[in-house]
């Protein structure tokens, strides 16, 4: 399930008890996030936690087309791609642009929207329909 709170996308749940759960945020390089630029409507990037060079607790939405017309201050919000974090769900903002050359696409480095270091209550998304998760 998606962990939200009024600000933006906090992350999912990992892992369940009786009275506790796991969520693994955002800003884990261990899960990733369909992305889309609200101001260009490309969807087909992925997003992955990261730490920039002073340790900031940062995001990066990876695959962008090379001729994507993204930039600063554009906000970045889930795409709904993939089934699992429901469509327009604000992630953060985009505070630069990179070019690989290499693969042939841009990268944009993202302030996530929450502030990891201040959460206090989240919100757990239950979705419309029910699924069976296997492990």
């Amino acid at each position: 399930m998606v962990v939200v709170t009024g600000r933006g996308l906090v992350g999912q749940v990992t892992a369940v008890g009786s009275n506790w759960a796991i969520v693994q945020s955002l800003i884990n390089e261990n899960i990733a996030v369909a992305g889309m630029v609200n101001s260009t409507r490309e969807n087909d990037g992925v997003i992955k936690g990261y730490r920039d060079y002073n340790d900031k607790l940062l995001a990066k939405l990876y695959y962008l087309p090379l001729d994507s017309q993204a930039k600063k201050g554009d906000a970045v919000l889930t795409s709904g791609l993939g089934g699992l974090y429901p469509k327009g769900i604000k992630i953060g903002t985009i505070i630069s642009i990179e070019e690989d050359k290499g693969k042939l696409v841009k990268n944009a480095l993202i302030e996530p929207s929450v502030d990891f270091n201040k959460l206090e209550e989240m919100f757990v998304v239950i979705p419309k329909n029910q699924r069976e998760v296997k492990y």
